[in-house]
């Protein structure tokens, strides 16, 4: 074997035609892609791809590789945030959940207070430090929500705090204003943007249209372009059908990318938009007992090679210790053990995937624009 030459050299190259030809002749002259070509919704599946899938995906080369990180503490190019939810109904007993996650594996903490009464803000942050960890607030009331952003503002006034708040009777214009007001929480997104969607390209349209509404509604206030994208955190659902699972959230970026731009912000790019990915519960009967666990782990699997900037595993059951330390620890063993920090996009350049992403990106473009178009029906 001469050693200067390729490797594989000596192999036949095979075009996708060649392919179909033999595979059609293995099956007795049946059509393989009519046997094996299927349809999920409003995307089609083929049984093969190979270079020639990506020559019609436009600017392919302005979405591989986004995510790399050559100043985290860790080292890795590849990082993202492993968040814990925690109910709050006592101060006390929220806190020392909290700091059990943060001493055992999360990145970061999500207080959710949607049962909550009576905060008492200095029990419920107590020894927690925001300069080494991410730290968020969901469902709080307009009272609350204030006197968080006035406590981190005023205790924290020396920490760049990362993480977000969703409040929820206050408008985004309103809520923008107050975390305008502090340096330390340019970092702190104030403007969380969901889907009640399931189907991929219909959660991916909705959700461009809450990004739109929300820029335009905030123009008209007067915030500036930069500041709108900086407030803004985008939150999924991700299910277990892994492959769609991880084209959706790629084509979501890639798509908010492109509405930024449109409103003239040229220097936006992909990895700007924070994105959360969440694994909800699932308790599909045939799967027991492990059938969370192994949601989880397919979700949590595709949401990291998808590019996602937080994610959130939800337990099987919040007041059972062991569950939450399962779904805690997905996101642990998938960065320690299967080191997917270790590259920054190894699904860049996938034949299948990046034909995916595009076919979702395109479908869910269609169904955008056809919701803009509604709108304007009405207006």
């Amino acid at each position: 074997m001469d050693k200067n030459k390729p490797l594989f050299s000596q192999f036949k190259k095979v075009s996708k035609e060649d392919w179909a030809k033999k595979a059609t002749s293995d099956l007795k002259g049946e059509d393989v892609y009519e046997m094996y070509q299927w349809n999920k919704g409003d995307l089609t599946i083929s049984p093969y791809y190979d270079k020639s899938d990506l020559a019609d995906i436009s600017n392919l080369e302005l979405f591989g590789n986004r995510l790399y990180k050559n100043n985290d503490p860790s080292g890795d190019p590849r990082v993202w945030v492993n968040l814990q939810r925690i109910f709050v109904e006592d101060s006390s007993d929220a806190n020392s959940a909290a700091l059990e996650g943060l001493n055992n594996g999360a990145d970061g903490i999500t207080f959710d207070l949607s049962t909550a009464k009576n905060i008492n803000l200095n029990i419920l942050l107590k020894a927690i430090k925001p300069a080494y960890c991410y730290l968020s607030f969901e469902k709080a009331t307009k009272a609350d929500g204030l006197k968080i952003i006035t406590h981190l503002s005023s205790e924290f006034q020396d920490v760049d705090i990362h993480g977000h708040i969703s409040i929820e009777d206050i408008e985004p214009n309103d809520a923008l204003n107050e975390v305008s007001k502090f340096k330390n929480l340019k970092n702190f997104t104030c403007i969380n943007i969901t889907s009640t969607e399931s189907a991929p390209t219909e959660q991916i349209s909705q959700t461009l249209a809450h990004v739109n509404r929300q820029v335009r509604s905030l123009l008209l206030h007067g915030f500036d372009i930069a500041s709108i994208s900086k407030s803004l955190l985008v939150s999924l659902e991700v299910g277990n059908d892994f492959f769609v699972e991880i084209a959706k959230v790629r084509a979501l970026r890639n798509l908010i990318f492109q509405i930024f731009r449109a409103y003239g912000h040229d220097e936006f790019q992909p990895e700007d938009i924070s994105i959360r990915c969440i694994s909800t519960n699932w308790n599909e009967e045939k799967y027991q007992p492990h059938a969370n666990m192994l949601k989880g782990s397919t979700a949590a699997l595709a949401s990291i090679l998808a590019g996602c900037d937080l994610l959130e595993v939800e337990p099987e059951f919040n007041d059972s210790p062991q569950s939450v330390r399962i779904a805690r620890n997905v996101s642990n063993i998938l960065k320690e053990e299967s080191y997917l920090s270790k590259t920054a996009d190894p699904v860049a350049g996938t034949y299948y995937l990046e034909s995916l992403t595009d076919q979702i990106a395109k479908e869910s473009w269609k169904l955008f624009q056809k919701s803009l178009e509604n709108v304007k029906m009405e207006g």
